[in-house]
Parts: C-alpha cells; structure tokens; sequence
C-alpha cells in the first residue's frame, strides 16, 4: 500500500460500510458534523465570563482575553463558585494556585463543575486533575506535553472534549487559545445533529505553537458505532480534522496522521480506514471511495451503515502507507510548498473504523500528527529550513 497517490486538485469523499447484525435506520452521514466545522470561524467578542483561581494577578489574562470577553474575573472560593457557577461559565485553575490546596476537595470541586456542563481549564503540564472525572465520563484524550489542558462535557447530549493546548509565549495566551477552544466546542455542540447509529461525539482536540513557524491542530472526533448485537466486538469511528496554518514567510511540505491501533489494547483491529485506494487521477473532483464489509466475522445478517464526508486538497499528493496485518494507520499528504497549498492553511480528514474484539466497552490508541513547515526564501520558487513538529495525543473510551 505504500506510496499511493492522488495527485493535483482532489476531492476526496469517505464512503465506509460496516456490516452489523441488526436493522438500522438510514445511511449515517457525517455532513452537520463536517459542515458545521467548517463554517465556524475564528470566535468573535462573546463576554462569556471566565473565572480563574490564580496567585498571580488577573490583569495578563484580562489583557489577552479581551478581544474575546471583558468578563474576566480572579477568585478564590471555590465552595460558593462550584455553587453558584451557570454553565456558559469557563473555569481555570492555575496549578500555583492548586499546589497549597487539598487536592482531594479540588478534584471534587473539579469534578462537579464539568459534569454541570462548564469548560474547565488547568494551566499545568499533566492533566492528572481531569483523568478520574474524564474516566467516569467516558473519555479522555491528552497530548504528552502541554502548557493547558481542559475538559468539556454536555450533560444534555454526553458529548465531550477533551483539549491540549502548548507552545504559546505564555499561560494568558494559551487561556486565550482556551476560550476559542470552549465556545467552539459549545457552538458545535449546539448546532450539530445527533444521529441515532452514532454513540455521543468524543472530541480530540489539540492546538501547538510550532515555533515561528506557524501552528498545527486538530478536532478528532471519534463515536461508537451503535447498534452491534454481537457481544464480542465493538466499533468505533474516528474523524480526523487535522489543520496546519503557516505564519508569514513560512510555508509546509507535508502533514502526516498514524495511529497505532494496538498498541494500547491487542484486542484492537485497524477494521477499515480512509484513503485505502490506489487510484491516482489529475481530475479535479474526483471521488475515493472506500468500503468493506465484515464477511467471515460470524455475523448471521445485517445491513450496511454508511458514513461519508469530503474534503479538497488542492497541489497535494496523498499517500498511504497504512496496513491492516499489523494494525497500522499512517497517511500523509505531501503538499507542494512553492503554492498556495504550502502558504495557505490546510485542512484534512482522514479517518478510521476500529473494531474492538471484546465486551469490555473500552477503546484505546495513540494518534500522532506531524507538520513540516519551512521558510520561504523566493515566494514560488525557493524553501529551505525543513523542520518536523510532532504531537502524539493518547486517546481512551469507556462505552
């Protein structure tokens, strides 16, 4: 499978069948997802409060937080907070602040606040403060290194996000990055419709600084695929929304997405994934499609699910060095770094079906998605600098 290819202008449509042994409704299709993903722009002045528990003084918060909110307030009680909080309310807790306090009643405290529907947010480099309230939900899912994580839960529909969050000059900036995250999420929340074949949306989101580079970052959403009777195999959709956004005199070359599927778990099977093809064309709007179903997996009948969603990649070549004998997931897009494809922000979707072998309701993997960026010496003609960021986010679910 390696080294296939779709070359120049392509549309790239996901087309996956899943076979499961019960009748179910119409074609799952991914379009309010995607869709509503793509139309949100960067988040405009909302006022939507932040209250941060900080040794330090509020006013470089403030500062970096006011194109978004003038609702920027340090506080102290946590009792009366954790009580009094409504949802739209964005929660940080700076780990100076924590380090003095009884960690058992923040945790608690923590742990109510997100399960009340409030984006909760630690400027620490570990986000061991959200793990057990992440585990009961269902989910977690965190970078290995960051300046902020945070958690996002909707007790309405039990959706939930999870979000890292590094490289920026400072905490007041990656707060701020933090807000964009929360009221994103939120909006999406809001206006995307739930599909009754889909289990609730877990989202995977990361952003990193790469240095004067530029910035990466990804919404990976992932949801159980419902409606399976076989007590012995479970299986879960991800959706990769990877991006990369050169700054200034920079471009990129390529940006890659692998997922070891079994590292974490050996029940773990790379079922299918998205591209698979190894059809090349110069057509713009050409279609890839990919489908399979699960024959000789002792299944006695069923219909076909199928989810499908579709994403441009202008001047790019994409390659798949995915294989299914050893579970392993890897495709990259090689882009051309002389065009705009190269200067412009990029925006791809590739995605998986994991099919987990037991009834323990639990899927576990590891993503890991890298940027080449470059300087730009002659626009159009000349690069040089080639440097790799890399950012590996462990995922975990519970259902």
């Amino acid at each position: 499978m390696k080294g296939s290819k779709v070359i120049a202008t392509v549309i790239a449509v996901m087309l996956l069948s899943v076979m499961i042994p019960t009748v179910m409704g119409a074609p799952i299709t991914d379009e309010a997802i995607s869709d509503s993903e793509q139309k949100i722009d960067h988040m405009q002045f909302t006022d939507k409060p932040v209250k941060i528990f900080t040794n330090e003084s509020s006013n470089s918060f403030s500062s970096k937080l006011s194109k978004y909110t003038s609702n920027v307030e340090k506080v102290d009680d946590l009792l009366e907070i954790s009580n009094t909080l409504s949802a739209d309310t964005m929660i940080v807790f700076d780990n100076d602040w924590i380090s003095d306090k009884d960690v058992t009643t923040i945790e608690k405290n923590v742990d109510k606040l997100i399960k009340n529907g409030n984006p909760v947010v630690i400027i620490d480099s570990d986000p061991q403060l959200l793990l057990e309230t992440g585990r009961d939900l269902g989910f977690t899912s965190f970078a290995d290194s960051a300046q902020v994580y945070a958690m996002w839960y909707s007790p309405q529909t039990g959706a939930q996000s999870c979000c890292s969050i590094g490289g920026y000059a400072d905490n007041a900036e990656a707060i701020a990055a933090a807000y964009e995250w929360a009221n994103e999420t939120i909006l999406l929340n809001s206006t995307t419709s739930a599909s009754e074949d889909l289990g609730p949306a877990h989202d995977s989101f990361f952003s990193e600084v790469c240095g004067d580079y530029g910035v990466m970052s990804s919404r990976t959403t992932y949801h159980k695929i419902l409606g399976d009777n076989d007590p012995n195999r479970d299986y879960y959709l991800a959706h990769y929304r990877f991006e990369a956004n050169p700054n200034d005199n920079h471009s990129k070359a390529t940006m890659d997405i692998n997922c070891d599927v079994d590292k974490n778990n050996s029940n773990q099977i790379l079922f299918t994934y998205y591209p698979q093809t190894t059809v090349g064309t110069t057509t713009v709007g050409a279609d890839i499609s990919a489908s399979l179903e699960a024959s000789g997996s002792g299944f006695s009948g069923g219909i076909s699910v199928g989810v499908n969603w579709s994403y441009s990649v202008p001047d790019v070549i994409v390659r798949n060095g995915s294989d299914l004998a050893s579970n392993y997931y890897h495709v990259w897009h090689d882009i051309n770094e002389c065009t705009n494809s190269g200067y412009d922000t990029t925006l791809v979707e590739p995605g998986i079906v994991i099919r987990v072998d037991s009834n323990l309701g639990e899927c576990h993997n590891e993503d890991t998605y890298k940027v080449q960026f470059c300087d730009v010496v002659i626009h159009g003609k000349w690069h040089n600098n080639f440097k790799d960021f890399t950012k590996t986010i462990s995922v975990d679910i519970y259902e």
